[in-house]
């Protein structure tokens, strides 16, 4: 009887132990109700960029890195480059003829823009292109020139921010060829024209000759 009434408190003993153990641990998980909590802030300026220093044209290759030739333009809104188009020659046939852009240039033409205002304010690159003459100052009758929608190259992280742009057949009266609707457009993007896709088509019966054109880009400081 003796042994059994010890061995009864040890086991009450031991439970009470668990108990006061388990009871300890789970007021060791709940949070004090006097715990006390603050707030700290994190704040960071963004400014309007640079607008003396001319942006460098992105290499549609490799966006991270900046490509070759730009116009210089320096500002807050920019035409950063504009590329040349080569068509080179052919032979005078009794039939119209069509060429394809700068073939011994591995890149495709594009034109870039950049927008540092940081406003979203939008805006409108247009284009428009002279008449084809010659240095015997003839005029190529009834040539067109033909631009695909461009490809958009951008280093920015937020693609949702790209511009609209648009395919052209282009004349004397400018046109839109790409334009960021408000809040869209802001950083740099470059509209790369596929060049076998860019295209000028010759009637028969001009005259033979080296001719050129001028492509006039101008740039608005709001969408269109």
């Amino acid at each position: 009887m003796k042994n059994l009434h010890l061995l009864s408190v040890a086991t009450l003993l031991s439970m009470s132990l668990f108990s006061a153990t388990t009871t300890f641990a789970a007021e060791a998980e709940k949070p004090a109700d006097d715990a006390k909590k603050a707030e700290s802030h994190v704040t960071v300026g963004i400014e309007p960029g640079d607008d003396s220093v001319p942006t460098d044209p992105i290499d549609p290759e490799d966006p991270d890195n900046p490509g070759e030739g730009g116009t210089g333009q320096t500002g807050n809104l920019t035409i950063d480059i504009v590329t040349n188009l080569d068509f080179g020659s052919f032979k005078l046939t009794p039939k119209a003829t069509t060429l394809t852009a700068n073939k011994d240039n591995k890149v495709n033409p594009l034109a870039q823009v950049t927008d540092k205002r940081g406003t979203g304010a939008g805006w409108t690159l247009g284009v428009a292109i002279s008449e084809f003459t010659s240095t015997e100052k003839h005029t190529l009758k009834g040539a067109t020139l033909s631009l695909p929608k461009g490809d958009l190259k951008t280093n920015n992280v937020d693609n949702s921010l790209a511009p609209n742009t648009f395919a052209l057949v282009l004349n004397e009266d400018p046109q839109t060829i790409m334009s960021a609707d408000k809040d869209k457009g802001l950083g740099t993007w470059a509209d790369s024209y596929d060049k076998n896709k860019t295209k000028l088509s010759i009637p028969a019966g001009n005259f033979a000759g080296q001719y050129g054109a001028t492509m006039t880009w101008t740039l608005s400081n709001a969408p269109k």
